[in-house]
């Protein structure tokens, strides 16, 4: 492995698929495949004993569901991200998944670039929710409390808002903290505190908190695909 390469675990039970996701992962020179998972158990092993940086989680899977090994894996080491890779569209399932620890939720049917991107991004500790899952949360919202814009429940702070709404767009404590001239520290305070506000485990929540309410400005994920 060279210096600056992210070693990824595939967690998927159909084998065609992960050894399709194996050979498009490696035209990434960045992205090294640290090992294969065929089911649940197997990934809770496997990132135990490979300490990969990312693992890429199938949600349905044999012996252990997916949600229940990312859960599983936070709990041992919570350090790895994890990125859910899946055909389901469901808020409910979405919200489960992302309570249990996942750093971030993607369609299967993602472009290679955007998948990397994600990759690329998790492993930075920033979270992400593939635009279409974005609208998707935004509809269940609106469908649950009536049609129109989401209201302020009055749980956060103006800054609060700004910052969670800033994180949900794809920025860093740092990169937050010059639009806003905070310190990446402050910023951080404020992050935590919302958190705790809306009792949100994971910063991957609150991101869906700040997307349920508007508060994500330009939800910008697809402004820097590079390979």
């Amino acid at each position: 492995m060279t210096e600056g390469t992210l070693r990824v675990l595939l967690a998927e039970d159909i084998e065609i698929l992960r050894k399709g996701l194996k050979a498009l992962l490696a035209a990434y020179p960045d992205v090294e495949i640290a090992g294969e998972a065929a089911d649940g158990l197997e990934a809770v092993r496997l990132t135990r004993e490979l300490k990969p940086q990312v693992v890429l989680m199938d949600l349905s899977m044999p012996r252990m569901d997916g949600a229940e090994a990312i859960a599983a894996i936070k709990r041992e080491r919570p350090e790895t991200r994890i990125l859910a890779l899946t055909a389901y569209m469901e808020a409910d399932l979405v919200r489960k998944t992302l309570s249990a620890g996942a750093d971030g939720y993607l369609l299967k049917n993602v472009a290679a670039d955007e998948l990397v991107l994600a990759i690329r991004r998790v492993a930075e500790g920033r979270p992400y929710v593939c635009p279409e899952i974005a609208k998707l949360l935004i509809d269940a919202f609106l469908d649950r409390d009536g049609a129109g814009a989401p209201e302020d429940d009055g749980l956060l702070t103006e800054r609060e808002r700004e910052v969670a709404g800033l994180i949900a767009s794809g920025l860093t404590s740092k990169e937050i903290g010059v639009r806003l001239d905070l310190s990446p520290k402050t910023v951080d305070t404020h992050k935590v505190n919302s958190k705790r506000k809306v009792g949100a485990k994971t910063t991957a929540e609150l991101i869906v908190y700040a997307i349920e309410r508007g508060l994500a400005g330009g939800f910008s994920h697809n402004s820097d695909k590079t390979p």
